[in-house]
């Protein structure tokens, strides 16, 4: 077995430090998703079933930007996520600006 020199502990001590920020935030993740799929909940009880595009499209970057934690911390990806990069782009934006200027166009 190689030994660990002084440059490689330190890399691993701020990977565990990163890991325990990424854990604690994976932890209240659960609380705002419990609230978020009750008011997308009561948003479809109230209209006709239908789904809030914005709580639709925060959900969708929720579950990227889990998915890139969850990567790190388990050691899948050196990537490291929100708030050590960018907060992962509404895969639905597209689709909703075509539907605002259909709209408006119409």
């Amino acid at each position: 077995m190689s030994s660990i020199n002084r440059e490689q502990i330190e890399s691993l001590v701020v990977r565990l430090l990163y890991s325990l920020l990424f854990f604690l935030l994976l932890r209240l993740s659960w609380v705002l998703l419990v609230v978020l799929a009750v008011m997308q909940f009561l948003y479809r009880v109230l209209n006709a079933n239908e789904p809030h595009p914005g709580l639709q499209g925060f959900g969708l970057q929720l579950a990227q930007w889990y998915q890139q934690a969850t990567g790190y911390v388990l050691g899948a990806s050196e990537a490291k996520a929100w708030p050590l990069a960018d907060w992962p782009a509404n895969p639905l934006a597209d689709e909703q600006d075509s539907a605002k200027d259909s709209v408006q166009d119409s």
